[in-house]
């Protein structure tokens, strides 16, 4: 009796993985979540065209303390600073400059996203950021997530070379992003995605 109900189930694997092969997929489009684009050879690429979502990570902040991101985000819409190096800190001191004042009273939280692998330093990661980070306040703020990819690819981002700056709503909603360093439209495009 095994044997026979073993056919019998590949049987049936069988004929639905045929009739899932004849049936021709849909054709791409906003209800698939893709579209055809025909590149300079007319070869046809479908690519996705799904927004860039925040996905919801676990993050640990300076002082210790566990969350959960977008929800735990300080506003309906804010300002997600996000480091992949300890070498993008210019950039992101360039950008407190640009804001001047009013960076103070955005509603913000920074993730610093170290290279996969780094998980077992997290401790001496943590300590060292807060170190350089003196209010408490702040340290309540600035977050550590070990797993860079799933948030690059969530963010649709190709590369961690640039620190990026995201406008997120609490739902994982991605209103606007910009990356590396302040010009005048990436001001006037993250002021005008909090309004």
């Amino acid at each position: 009796m095994g044997k026979s109900v073993i056919r019998g189930i590949s049987g049936l694997y069988l004929v639905a993985l045929v009739a899932a092969c004849a049936s021709s997929p849909p054709a791409p489009g906003e209800a698939t979540g893709q579209r055809v684009v025909r590149g300079p050879d007319g070869q046809r690429t479908i690519i996705p065209t799904r927004a860039p979502y925040f996905p919801t990570i676990s993050v640990r902040n300076l002082n210790g303390e566990a969350v959960q991101l977008p929800r735990a985000l300080p506003a309906s819409r804010s300002v997600v600073v996000v480091a992949f190096e300890q070498n993008q800190a210019d950039e992101l001191e360039a950008w407190v400059n640009a804001m001047g004042a009013r960076a103070r009273a955005l509603p913000w939280v920074g993730i610093a996203a170290p290279a996969p692998g780094l998980e077992f330093l997290s401790g001496t990661i943590t300590s060292q950021l807060a170190a350089n980070v003196p209010s408490r306040s702040d340290r309540n703020r600035i977050y550590t997530y070990y797993d860079r990819n799933r948030l690059l690819a969530g963010l649709q981002i190709r590369t961690a070379r640039e620190p990026i700056i995201v406008v997120a709503t609490q739902d994982g909603d991605v209103v606007t992003i910009v990356t590396g360093g302040p010009t005048t439209e990436k001001l006037r495009k993250l002021q005008s995605a909090l309004n």
